[in-house]
């Protein structure tokens, strides 16, 4: 294996050598890695609980992603429901539906720096989202054919 490689390279007095294989070691691992921690990071933040989504579900809006939704069920158990239709006045209701809008900053807001912005801001924001959301699949891919050619 490779490390003994090194191993063998250092007690040869090979430094230069050892040096590069460990390196080459490193970069490998920190490579995979990294392609880990993408799609990780990609499935959690614009997929989250979904195994399978289609390609063309990439540009919903804010409120229809995982993290909402969580934040919804979340909300609703705080006011001690389990859905809108079970409060039992106008008041409670209201009261709930300005605890979300208080308490999630939805991803357009985030961008435009607006507290409500317009449905073209939020398509806006959207699109962008899911066009980093293709780079990333991209870039990934390419990854793993420059990892393919290699070997």
């Amino acid at each position: 294996m490779i490390t003994e490689q090194i191993i063998q390279n250092i007690l040869n007095g090979d430094m230069q050598d050892a040096v590069s294989r460990t390196q080459f070691v490193l970069y490998e691992k920190m490579n995979g890695r990294l392609s880990e921690m993408k799609e990780y990071i990609a499935k959690t933040l614009y997929n989250e609980g979904c195994d399978n989504c289609n390609e063309g579900e990439d540009k919903k809006s804010d409120k229809e992603s995982g993290a909402y939704k969580k934040f919804f069920r979340l909300a609703l158990k705080k006011f001690g429901v389990s859905d809108p239709s079970e409060f039992k006045s106008d008041e409670e209701k209201s009261k709930f539906y300005n605890y979300l809008d208080n308490n999630w900053e939805s991803d357009a807001e985030e961008a435009t720096g607006k507290e409500d912005p317009t449905d073209a801001e939020e398509d806006e924001v959207a699109a962008e989202k899911a066009a980093n959301i293709k780079k990333m699949k991209r870039d990934d891919e390419d990854e793993d054919e420059d990892e393919d050619e290699d070997e």
